[in-house]
């Protein structure tokens, strides 16, 4: 399934691949069948500069600029989520193309800039997100994932 997936994703171009995968990823979620998918792990909490994290895993900043799919984001088991910058104001970022794919070297070339919807968007998210658990903070947390032990 991943390589008929990725095939599709592959066809498109990049921002837009970036864009299907997302909104993918958001509504498998909201169908609650994410977790089908997402291997079963071992619960290995962790504690950092006072915050407490279900796993040391956790995605780095830049898949999602805006905080759209923070919920789905958490299903897979990452212990937090890093959203990245976010600016006072909403902005576009740099001018197109701004993601560069490189399949001969399977890398790919993002130079997006701070492409965000501001801070009163994310505000709006961070209210809004079912991950109630965790207060807001710096660092998104988490919950725990159904599928750790």
């Amino acid at each position: 399934m991943y390589r008929v997936i990725r095939n599709l994703l592959f066809r498109l171009p990049p921002e837009q691949a970036h864009s299907v995968a997302l909104n993918g990823l958001d509504l498998a979620h909201r169908l609650r069948v994410l977790g089908a998918f997402s291997p079963k792990t071992d619960a290995l909490p962790v504690k950092v500069m006072g915050l407490d994290f279900p796993n040391p895993v956790g995605l780095a900043a830049g898949l999602d600029k805006n905080a759209d799919t923070l919920d789905a984001l958490g299903a897979p088991g990452f212990g937090y989520t890093e959203v990245g910058t976010v600016t006072p104001l909403a902005q576009p970022g740099n001018p197109k193309p701004r993601v560069l794919p490189f399949q001969e070297h399977t890398a790919t070339l993002t130079r997006m800039g701070f492409t965000t919807e501001g801070m009163a968007s994310m505000l709006d998210i961070g209210n809004t997100t079912t991950n109630q658990e965790h207060p807001r903070q710096h660092v998104r947390q988490h919950q725990q994932h159904p599928n750790t032990a």
